[in-house]
């Protein structure tokens, strides 16, 4: 009753938010994967349960710690606050790197903030969205606080800013020229339906057979939103040359895991 009250009069937002900067804005929860511990910045109950559920993704994340070598370089596309990128950083040493890319300001502001409280300095952070173009967009971030549900294209399912942000752009291929990125030999994906417009802009690093493995969040609901679908996006990791060696259902979504 309260909340539907506080919404009615448009300060269910403004509230939430004054709560959790005054209570949970040091707040912290620690992670376990195998032999790496990482603790993360928890500013909002919505990162709490994700934090503590790993999202439903621990099996994910146990096959990609085992999965890491420690000079591979680890492209994480679509951080968010940082769970896949930090614990990477763990396990990465050089000459092997870990490259983050999150455009979405409020979530790479957690990411940067979840490295730092982990002492980690090497992990390259990008602003930068990827796609299957070079040049400028939008991205439609969530309504709540600090949560990783923010989109290239406005969805249904979830409740989003209606005014979209500007970020840059570029395909995967752009960014791994010489003096940009160095390519990808594990790479993961969760960019909320956009999916098939990233591999369609790395058709070169799929190729290339540095590239081992590939983790990825599906969503064929939304895949139509860019033109995509499930189908598709499958045909185009096997065209590649990737196996798709395992395929876990979650929700409304799913999660493949491809190797060479």
């Amino acid at each position: 009753m309260g909340n539907r009250l506080a919404r009615g009069m448009g300060l269910y937002t403004p509230l939430r938010a004054l709560y959790n900067s005054l209570f949970l804005s040091r707040s912290t929860r620690t992670v376990s994967i195998g032999p790496l511990h990482a603790t993360f910045s928890t500013p909002t109950h919505t990162i709490i349960e994700h934090v503590e559920s790993l999202g439903g993704e621990r099996l994910l994340l146990e096959q990609l710690v085992e999965e890491l070598r420690n000079d591979d370089v680890f492209w994480d596309v679509g951080a968010s606050f940082g769970l896949y990128a930090v614990l990477a950083a763990g396990k990465i040493s050089s000459p092997g790197a870990v490259v983050a890319f999150e455009p979405e300001p409020r979530m790479r502001a957690l990411l940067e903030r979840n490295l730092r409280l982990n002492g980690i300095g090497s992990v390259s952070v990008r602003a930068t969205a990827l796609g299957d173009r070079d040049g400028v967009t939008e991205i439609f971030r969530a309504a709540n606080p600090n949560t990783g549900s923010s989109s290239l294209a406005p969805r249904r399912d979830y409740r989003l800013e209606r005014k979209g942000t500007r970020v840059d752009i570029r395909k995967g291929d752009t960014l791994a020229n010489p003096g940009g990125s160095p390519p990808p030999t594990c790479l993961k994906i969760d960019v909320e339906g956009s999916e098939g417009r990233v591999v369609a802009g790395m058709g070169n690093l799929l190729r290339n057979g540095r590239l081992r493995s590939l983790f990825c969040e599906v969503h064929p609901h939304l895949l139509p939103s860019f033109g995509d679908s499930a189908a598709s996006f499958e045909r185009t990791l096997v065209a590649s040359g990737f196996a798709i060696t395992e395929r876990t259902p979650r929700g409304s979504e799913y999660h493949l895991v491809c190797r060479r």
